[in-house]
């Protein structure tokens, strides 16, 4: 348990700026994510899961010295950020195309 708490404790005070990419690409993500209203499926449960971990590793272990894990964190958090923004996307143009036929739809009842 001491050994935990000394690693904790290295980690939290020493500051390094690529932390914070990560953590701002975690929050962008969550927010796109939370914005396409999809229903969380095994693979978004393993997924979220999976970067949670690496998250965790990170923190803890400051061995990362090529900054492999982050690169790879990095780049699965942007890659779950373009999917979202399509999925975003996609349901605006559906909500736009909707949209169209109830005015067109109600323009030709009034005829």
């Amino acid at each position: 348990m001491s050994r935990i708490q000394t690693t904790l404790r290295v980690a939290w005070t020493q500051f390094d700026d690529a932390y914070i990419n990560v953590g701002i690409f975690s929050l962008v993500e969550a927010i796109t994510f939370l914005m396409t209203n999809e229903q969380f499926s095994l693979e978004w449960i393993i997924f979220r899961t999976g970067c949670g971990l690496l998250q965790s590793a990170l923190l803890t272990d400051k061995t990362d010295s090529d900054g492999s894990a982050r690169t790879l964190l990095l780049m699965a958090l942007c890659v779950s950020c373009i999917s979202s923004l399509f999925v975003f996307a996609q349901k605006a143009v559906q909500c736009r195309f909707s949209m169209d036929n109830l005015i067109s739809s109600r323009t030709l009842g009034e005829l």
